[in-house]
């Protein structure tokens, strides 16, 4: 089976696939989500590694990616933890597409970290996507 368009929905820090998933039902409209299931358009929740969050006093958490001292734009990035979600989004994007979705019919985006890491992937994305959301998200000013 194949979709005739996918929607990619990150989390945000400490939540889960699954997390955003349930809530994202519970507040859609049902007769909107049925609407979208029969028109072939389905989502897609994945779920960040667990990896140590500075944030967090360095216990493992659910995060796309590390923080340095602070939430501030100002503060640094995390690159290597970025480069690794990204990879983990765009390797999603692929197998997408090599199911027989076409790019530009693939929307990446998300939730606070979900959105930022959204559109770091799309950023090193070698596919033209459809759209791109970040909803209640920011950048650090040095990133890539």
């Amino acid at each position: 089976h194949v979709p005739n368009a996918v929607v990619i929905f990150c989390h945000g820090s400490g939540d889960t696939g699954e997390g955003v998933k349930s809530y994202v039902e519970s507040v859609a409209p049902r007769k909107s989500l049925a609407l979208l299931k029969e028109a072939g358009i389905e989502f897609e929740f994945p779920s960040a590694k667990i990896r140590p969050y500075r944030l967090a006093g360095g216990y493992p958490s659910s995060v796309w990616f590390d923080r340095y001292v602070g939430m501030e734009p100002t503060n640094p990035e995390d690159t290597a933890s970025v480069e690794s979600s990204a990879a983990q989004l765009n390797k999603l994007i692929d197998d997408l597409v090599e199911r027989g979705v076409p790019a530009h019919k693939i929307a990446l985006g998300g939730f606070s970290m979900g959105g930022g890491i959204a559109i770091q992937a799309a950023a090193r994305s070698h596919h033209r996507l459809g759209a791109i959301f970040a909803l209640s998200s920011y950048l650090c000013n040095d990133s890539w």
